[in-house]
C-alpha cells in the first residue's frame, strides 16, 4: 500500500509537471494550480522515494513566487541526507525569490555544505532572494574563498545583486 501511494503521488507530480511544461507561461500555470495540488507537492518533499522528492522540488521551483507556502518545507529539505535534494531545495527557494527570505539563515548554513553543488546552489538562491546585506554579506565573502569556481562565481553574483538592490533602496 505504501509503495502504491508513493507511485501514485509520483504520477500525480509528473502530471502536474507535464501540465507546467505544456503551458508556455509560468504565471498562468501557477495561477491554475489548486491549493490541494500545492499541498500535495509540499507533502511530497518528505516522500521516502528520492524521485518523488526531486520531482516535487522541481515543480515547486517552477511555480516561483506564487508558492511561498512551500518555504518552510524547502528549508527543512536543505537538511536532507541526499545532496541532490538539498541542491534542488536551494534552487526552488531561489526561484521563489524575495518571498523566501525566511530561508536566508538556512541558505547561509548551506554555503558550508560538504557538497560543492549545494554550496553553489545556495549562493544562487541568495542572489535571487536578495536579502539584507547585513545578514548575508559576511557568509558570501567567505564563499568567495571556496575551492570550487562555480561557488565563487555564484557568491560574487549574489554580492553584486545584493549591492545593487541595497543601493536602489537607498536612492
Amino acid at each position: 500500500m505504501v509503495h502504491f501511494k508513493a507511485r501514485s503521488l509520483f504520477v500525480r507530480i509528473g502530471i502536474l509537471f507535464f501540465l507546467f511544461v505544456a503551458n508556455a507561461e509560468r504565471a498562468a500555470w501557477a495561477e491554475n494550480i489548486t491549493e490541494t495540488q500545492a499541498i500535495e507537492l509540499i507533502e511530497a518533499l518528505k516522500a521516502a522515494d528520492l524521485r518523488v522528492r526531486l520531482s516535487a522540488h522541481e515543480a515547486l521551483g517552477r511555480m516561483g513566487p506564487s508558492d511561498k507556502a512551500a518555504v518552510p518545507a524547502l528549508i527543512e529539505a536543505l537538511k536532507d541526507t541526499n545532496q541532490r535534494v538539498r541542491g534542488q531545495a536551494a534552487i526552488a527557494l531561489g526561484k521563489i525569490g524575495p518571498p523566501a527570505k525566511a530561508a536566508v539563515p538556512a541558505l547561509i548554513e548551506a554555503l558550508k555544505d560538504t557538497n560543492q553543488h549545494v554550496r553553489g546552489q545556495a549562493a544562487f538562491a541568495l542572489s535571487k532572494i536578495r536579502p539584507l546585506a547585513k545578514a548575508t554579506v559576511p557568509a558570501l565573502i567567505e564563499a568567495l574563498k571556496d575551492t570550487n569556481q562555480r561557488v565563487r562565481g555564484e557568491a560574487a553574483s549574489a554580492l553584486v545583486k545584493i549591492r545593487s538592490s541595497t543601493k536602489k533602496a537607498r536612492d
